[in-house]
């Protein structure tokens, strides 16, 4: 928390401060305005942030500090952040079924997944466009570059199970890809391999379920924001 509270003041004063960091050689100097560094930090009304302890506990001392002069005398208000906590919504549900987040891991999660293993390499996301292409009974008329599972945030992970669902033929068409262009010890035709062995009609209809639930998070999260 204190060093949260560094870090806000910090803000304050580079915000504060005339030509900050100038080149190497400029004529200029930093100068910091005290009297528009006071008058920011005293009309400070209101702090958004989330449910950490540490964040609560900065937000508190900028307020009210009896061992220093308060950063923010008149923030009085802490807004929480709705967005992040409804990220929380799925993640914590996916998580606390077996079947739900082995399904998630097999698509998208595991460092072994087929869609983190397209999405740390070029390569792979050049042929799975390929696929995506030659694709005629996809449920979109978008050819998909890529399957973007990126792992920050829970909404970043319902893109590829949208697209594996709406694609599956292309998906499916790529796992075979990576079974024959690579030999069978090598990690991308195993992880291609173990998906096409465990893809099944339980599993396809699960995944779709799982993807709808997370749009619908999607529109909780937006409407928060």
């Amino acid at each position: 928390s204190l060093g949260i509270l560094d870090a806000t003041k910090k803000v304050y004063m580079d915000f504060c401060t005339q030509f900050l960091d100038p080149p190497p050689g400029a004529a200029v100097q930093p100068k910091f305005d005290e009297g528009l560094f006071q008058h920011s930090t005293t009309i400070t009304e209101a702090v958004s942030l989330d449910s950490a302890e540490a964040e609560v506990c900065a937000a508190t001392d900028m307020s009210w500090d009896p061992s220093t002069e308060a950063l923010t005398p008149n923030c009085n208000i802490k807004l929480r952040d709705g967005a992040h906590s409804a990220r929380r919504v799925l993640s914590r549900l996916f998580e606390a079924d077996d079947v739900l987040g082995n399904v998630q891991g097999l698509f998208c999660h595991w460092r072994d997944s087929i869609g983190q293993l397209t999405h740390h390499s070029h390569d792979l996301k050049r042929i799975y466009h390929e696929c995506t292409l030659e694709d005629d009974d996809a449920a979109v008329s978008s050819k998909f570059k890529n399957l973007r599972a990126a792992k920050h945030r829970i909404e970043t992970e319902v893109t590829p199970l949208s697209r594996s669902v709406l694609a599956i033929g292309a998906l499916v068409a790529f796992a075979m890809q990576m079974t024959m262009m690579f030999g069978r010890t090598d990690r991308r035709a195993v992880i291609g391999n173990t998906f096409l062995k465990c893809l099944n009609e339980e599993l396809l209809l699960l995944a779709a379920m799982m993807a709808e639930a997370g749009n619908e998070t999607m529109h909780l999260i937006r409407i928060l924001d």
